[in-house]
């Protein structure tokens, strides 16, 4: 919960940025839907927010990130969190998606997590978008749910457009999913290095 709570409040605080600052990256999209409402948010300076109703469900915050406030065009980085869900009486659909140009081709796949708490156990689904086909889907029959890494060894070709999307049945909760892209082999050769330097110049200090 903690680490849901910390994600919107960095998104809060980086809206005194937003309404400063001329954003180059395109549109970063909400959307929430539930029957014949929908709602739609958009930003090109990397953060959207959503407090109030759709149709019969109540949200106190919905916020979402990515560039330039998280990770870079070319490898892109989002967050989308949700919290205090006020029970609906038919599905409620949230999606975060952004329009990227000229993601890294090294980038073979991305770390998802996605948790939610006090969530509605009849239906609660979690889809991963990309180019709005979606490449990775859960279906969660368990209340509170954090699953971690669910995306390291999916495929994700050639993406020009990426998208977190919840669907929740009938209830209340909260519910958080981030994105981020697996480090590239030369990364982590790098970070490996450092650590061996770091481990080589403290056995060199001790003696």
């Amino acid at each position: 919960m903690k680490k849901i709570c910390c994600r919107v409040l960095t998104v809060l605080m980086s809206f005194g940025l937003l309404l400063c600052g001329n954003g180059s990256a395109d549109a970063l999209m909400l959307t929430l839907e539930s029957g014949a409402f929908s709602v739609s948010n958009s930003s090109n300076s990397g953060g959207v927010f959503y407090a109030g109703s759709v149709g019969t469900w109540g949200l106190e915050v919905t916020a979402g990130s990515s560039f330039p406030l998280l990770g870079t065009e070319s490898r892109p980085q989002m967050s989308l969190t949700s919290t205090q869900i006020i029970a609906g009486s038919a599905d409620l659909k949230i999606t975060l998606s952004e329009n990227f140009g000229g993601i890294n081709p090294d980038i073979s796949s991305f770390y998802l997590d996605y948790q939610g708490f006090n969530v509605p156990s009849n239906k609660v689904i979690f889809n991963f978008l990309v180019n709005d086909v979606v490449i990775f889907t859960d279906s969660l029959n368990n209340p509170n749910f954090n699953i971690q890494d669910a995306l390291a060894n999916v495929s994700i070709g050639n993406p020009t457009k990426l998208s977190l999307q919840y669907i929740l049945g009938p209830g209340t909760g909260t519910v958080d999913a981030a994105l981020q892209p697996v480090p590239e082999p030369g990364t982590l050769l790098l970070l490996g290095s450092g650590l061996v330097g770091l481990a080589y110049l403290k056995r060199r200090k001790k003696a």
